[in-house]
């Protein structure tokens, strides 16, 4: 299960990246920073903030998986094994894009109840003034 950026509500960013492309061949750099920034904030909304990207908190665990889950795991919601919080990783860019995901089966099904992937606020904050010291300094 992956997900790719998607320029929407990200208007600055995608204009900056898109003036970026037309200084730069290797875009890499930039694209490797977005992908560690969103792999981190990802990471850290499922061990941490337990809210969707959009800020909104996850619906609560129901109470008899709750207490049955906190005899085995004190991770809390998205954390029993720690497999997908240690799965999220982004692929090596590749064709001006970047895709963060997980490699586990079960992803896709508790993104759809408890959405964990996707580009917050703050991520397209910190990716536009990347972008913008890098074109600084193009």
């Amino acid at each position: 299960m992956s997900t790719a950026i998607t320029w929407k509500g990200m208007d600055e960013c995608r204009e900056l990246f898109a003036s970026l492309r037309d200084k730069s061949d290797d875009l890499t750099p930039v694209l490797d920073f977005a992908g560690n920034t969103l792999t981190e904030s990802t990471k850290e909304r499922i061990a941490d903030t337990k809210q969707t990207p959009a800020g909104m908190p996850w619906k609560p665990l129901d109470e008899k998986y709750a207490k049955r889950k906190s005899r085995k795991s004190s991770g809390g919601i998205l954390v029993y094994t720690s497999n997908l919080l240690q799965s999220i990783t982004y692929s090596p860019p590749f064709s001006n894009k970047v895709v963060v995901g997980s490699s586990e089966e079960y992803a896709e099904y508790v993104q759809a109840e408890r959405p964990f992937l996707g580009v917050s606020n703050q991520d397209s904050n910190i990716i536009t003034k990347h972008i913008k010291q890098v074109l600084k300094g193009a």
